[in-house]
């Protein structure tokens, strides 16, 4: 989850991207490798602290992505800013959709990721708050807040579901039916790619 979220906050930034839509959050120290096929293709995210490289696997490792952050820093010093649409879209084209359910009365409670969050300073920065008394919330600051708030379309390439706050879930909103009913709503080529006869992959 960690990986993907700093791959999502490197290429989406940390500022909202819509109206109602929540920020999201780069988690410093974090470290690993994610091995994914995408159209028979194989591709490895990379995240080391600050950078974060999306790697097309072939005859030679091929760049798909890199934010050109120091490996050696535990997170970025500036705010990360959204890369333009069209790349975006080449990048997306080689990662997958991530829905993760876990209807556990203890999970994904934002007060037990206080080590994880932002700073006050970093949260008045990224909100664009002149007032150094306004506090946030450790939810507010938050990484697995942004992935909660779904208001962003569906961009982001990881969602969480059912929604919560401080670790609660509330079992009247109507929100989870919502949700549910568009994520039948799938793009015609990933049927189609589902329907097909499976062929053998040689790495």
């Amino acid at each position: 989850m960690r990986l993907i979220n700093n791959f999502t906050a490197t290429t989406f930034g940390e500022s909202k991207f819509g109206h109602s839509a929540e920020r999201l959050h780069f988690i410093p120290g974090v470290q690993g490798d994610l091995w994914h096929i995408v159209d028979r293709q194989l591709h490895q995210l990379h995240v080391e602290n600050s950078q974060v490289v999306l790697y097309r696997c072939g005859p030679t490792l091929e760049k798909s992505f890199n934010n050109g952050e120091d490996r050696h820093t535990p997170g970025p010093t500036r705010i990360l800013e959204r890369i333009e649409d069209r790349k975006l879209k080449e990048i997306f084209d080689r990662f997958f959709y991530t829905l993760i359910s876990n209807h556990s009365l203890y999970a994904y409670n934002a007060n037990d990721f206080r080590q994880e969050c932002d700073t006050e300073e970093k949260e008045r920065r990224v909100r664009c708050v002149s007032d150094s008394e306004e506090r946030f919330t450790a939810e507010q600051r938050c990484w697995l807040h942004g992935l909660f708030h779904k208001n962003d379309g569906y961009q982001a390439p990881m969602v969480i579901t059912p929604f919560r706050s401080e670790g609660n879930i509330n079992k009247r909103s109507p929100l989870p039916k919502v949700k549910g009913g568009q994520l039948f709503l799938i793009d015609a080529t990933i049927s189609r790619r589902a329907r097909s006869r499976p062929e053998r992959i040689t790495i």
